[in-house]
């Protein structure tokens, strides 16, 4: 797979992970956008055990659990993703951008973790997304359920004022 499409599943890779951070269903969840960044030298090789709705240790797993819990390492920093604050999608026809606004102030970072365990394979529908209206049924189809590549937790924020400084001053 090329570098382009990695990125893509990746992106898709961490909405589904912060959906279910931020809530059950899509009406519980506000919309973000996710940053790449810069990766740093150097990695944290902190051991998790990790449990979802695919891998568990339970005596009673539910219906869609196809392993043990997954056992891996939080390497580093991968995505930041930001709540948006308003949201238009452009009607095609009479070109009108009903803006949509929000007011959560949650931010994610997303974790890459390593290494990624056997696929799901597990075949999945996407539901309640807004651009449903785009595939038949409404359901946005994803196709088999891969590897898990990263962890996204809920965190604040903190910009370091002398890098805004210097973005402006374009030095």
């Amino acid at each position: 797979m090329n570098i382009r499409g990695t990125q893509t599943w990746l992106v898709a890779i961490a909405g589904a992970a912060l959906l279910l951070a931020v809530g059950s269903s899509a009406a519980d969840a506000h919309p973000i956008k996710c940053y790449q960044v810069a990766e740093k030298p150097g990695s944290l090789n902190i051991d998790v055990i990790l449990t979802d709705q695919f891998h568990s240790d339970s005596e009673t797993p539910g219906p869609d659990v196809v392993g043990p819990a997954e056992r891996v390492k939080i390497v580093n920093p991968h995505f930041f993703c930001t709540p948006l604050e308003v949201k238009c999608i452009v009607n095609p026809d009479t070109k009108d951008c009903p803006p949509e606004t929000f007011t959560d102030t949650t931010h994610f970072l997303c974790w890459k973790i390593a290494p990624s365990g056997p696929p799901v394979n597990l075949d999945v529908n996407a539901t309640g997304s807004e651009f449903g209206f785009a595939f038949e049924g409404g359901e946005v189809p994803l196709g088999k359920v891969q590897t898990a590549q990263l962890l996204c937790e809920p965190v604040g924020k903190h910009v370091i004022e002398d890098a805004i400084k210097q973005l402006r001053s374009g030095k």
